[in-house]
């Protein structure tokens, strides 16, 4: 027989997506490398980031000092 599928609930894909650093410990690599390049701001798609996610990341950025601002489906991150 063949290997047994390990399913997740709905619920634990949510706490999951809302509980994950995964996008920050990437924005903060896109920032070192915008920033080796002379920038000084990054725009990042959010139109898929969960609230809690993205809760968590502005927080984070916003106490290492960058300024966030959301639009639409874009993070802005200056510094």
């Amino acid at each position: 027989m063949g290997k047994e599928l390990k399913g997740i609930t709905a619920k634990e894909a949510r706490k999951l997506a809302d509980e994950s650093d995964f996008t920050l410990r990437h924005i903060y690599k896109a920032i070192r490398e915008r920033a080796e390049e002379n920038s000084t701001s990054l725009e990042w798609c959010i139109y898929d980031t969960s609230k809690g996610a993205l809760d968590l990341i502005e927080t984070h950025l916003n106490e290492d000092g960058f300024k966030t601002e959301i639009a639409d489906d874009s993070l802005t991150i200056k510094w």
